[in-house]
C-alpha cells in the first residue's frame, strides 16, 4: 500500500518538477527588474557573463535559459543571432574579469553550441511577465548548489554575433553603487605595481554589500600573492626588503597569484557590507613571494589609499554581471563587474 502510495506521489510530482523554474537573480517570476539593458543590436557581437549569488540549493536538469523584455522602453524588431552559452559555478568571494576563470568548475559544459535562433518581435509593450526570448540547451545542466567549496556561485555566459535585429532591450534587476579609485604611494619592487578601486553597493545584502577590486603589473612571475590591509601608511624600512612596507597585515587578503608575465589580473573580493567603515581611510599593499631578491625572499608592490565611499541604497540583488565588445572577447570591459544585479533571466528544467 504504501509503495502505491509513493508511486502516486510521484506521478503526481513529475508535471510541477518538469515546469520547474527559477529566476537570476531569484524571486523575478511575478515582479519587474525595472532597469533597461541593451545587448542584442551588434553586428560584430558580444560577450556577457552573470554570476548568481542568489540561488543557493541544487538545481536539476536546466534545459534553457530566456529573457524578458523591459517593461516600458520601446524594443527591437525580430531577428537572428548566432548564440553559445556555457553554464558553469564560480567563487563568488573573488570574480576575475576574464570571463574564462568563472568557467573552470568541474560541471562547467558549452550547453548551446554556437548555433542561429531567432530573436523576438517585441516591437509591442507587454501584456504580462512572460520570459519569451528562450535560448534551448543542447543537454541538460546541473546546478550543484553551495555543495562544492570555492564553486557556490551559478554562472551562465553567453557569446553572440551576426545580430540582424534592432535593439531588444532586457530587463534588469539593478541597484546602485559608488566606488572610488585609490591613490598610489610609494613605488614597489622593480616596478610592482597595485591597483585598487572599492565599490559599494550598500545595504541590500549584508553578505556582499562591498567589494574590492584588486590588480597588479610587473610583479614577480607566477607567485602567490597577498593584499595587507591597514587603516594608516606605515611608511616602514624593512631589512632585506626591497621597497618600504606601508601597510601593515592589520588584515590580510589571499589574492591568488601572479600570472607567466606577472600579471595579477584584475579581481573583485566580495566583503559584507558594513556601514560602520563607511569613511574610513584605508591602505593596501600587494606582497609576493620572490626567490629572486638577494635579501628577504619577497616583492612588495606600490601602495594605494582610498576612502570607503557611502551609499544607503537598500535596492539590490546578490548577483552580478560582466559584457564585453566581440564574440571571442575574453575580457570585462573596463574591467568592471557590476554588482548588485544582472539582466533577468528565467532558468527552466
Amino acid at each position: 500500500m504504501l509503495n502505491r502510495i509513493l508511486l502516486a506521489a510521484a506521478v503526481l510530482a513529475a508535471p510541477a518538477v518538469a515546469q520547474a523554474v527559477r529566476t537570476v537573480p531569484v524571486g523575478f517570476e511575478k515582479k519587474w527588474g525595472g532597469v533597461p539593458f541593451y545587448h542584442w543590436a551588434s553586428a560584430a557581437g558580444r560577450t556577457m557573463q552573470v554570476v548568481d549569488n542568489s540561488n543557493t540549493t541544487p538545481f536539476a536538469a536546466i534545459k534553457q535559459l530566456s529573457f524578458r523584455r523591459h517593461n516600458a522602453v520601446s524594443s527591437g524588431t525580430p531577428g537572428t543571432a548566432d548564440v553559445e552559452v556555457t553554464m558553469s559555478q564560480a567563487n563568488w568571494g573573488m570574480l576575475d574579469t576574464r570571463f574564462a576563470e568563472q568557467e573552470k568548475a568541474t560541471n562547467a559544459k558549452v550547453v548551446c553550441k554556437m548555433k542561429q535562433i531567432n530573436l523576438p518581435d517585441w516591437t509591442a509593450m507587454p501584456k504580462d511577465m512572460s520570459f519569451d526570448f528562450p535560448i534551448k540547451f543542447d543537454a541538460p545542466w546541473v546546478y550543484l548548489g553551495r555543495g562544492l567549496p570555492g564553486t557556490e556561485a551559478l554562472v551562465w555566459t553567453v557569446r553572440y554575433k551576426n545580430s540582424t535585429a534592432g535593439t531588444h532591450v532586457l530587463d534588469r534587476a539593478f541597484g546602485a553603487y559608488k566606488y572610488t579609485a585609490g591613490t598610489v604611494i610609494g613605488s614597489g619592487c622593480s616596478g610592482y605595481s597595485h591597483y585598487l578601486r572599492f565599490w559599494n553597493t550598500g545595504p541590500h545584502s549584508a553578505n556582499d554589500g562591498m567589494h574590492m577590486e584588486v590588480a597588479g603589473a610587473s610583479g614577480p612571475k607566477s607567485s602567490p600573492t597577498l593584499m595587507f590591509f591597514d587603516l594608516k601608511d606605515a611608511q616602514m624600512t624593512v631589512p632585506g626588503l626591497c621597497s618600504t612596507l606601508h601597510a601593515l597585515p592589520v588584515v590580510v587578503f589571499p589574492v591568488g597569484g601572479t600570472d607567466a608575465m606577472g600579471v595579477l589580473s584584475h579581481r573583485y573580493l566580495q566583503l559584507p557590507y558594513i556601514q560602520g567603515i563607511e569613511g574610513w581611510t584605508i591602505f593596501t599593499q600587494l606582497l609576493s613571494l620572490d626567490t629572486t631578491q638577494t635579501g628577504l625572499p619577497f616583492s612588495v608592490s606600490n601602495a594605494n589609499t582610498l576612502t570607503i565611499p557611502a551609499n544607503a541604497s537598500v535596492k539590490g540583488d546578490s548577483a552580478c554581471y560582466a559584457w564585453a565588445q566581440g564574440v571571442g572577447a575574453t575580457t570585462a570591459i573596463g574591467n568592471f563587474w557590476f554588482f548588485s544585479g544582472a539582466p533577468v533571466t528565467e532558468l527552466s528544467q
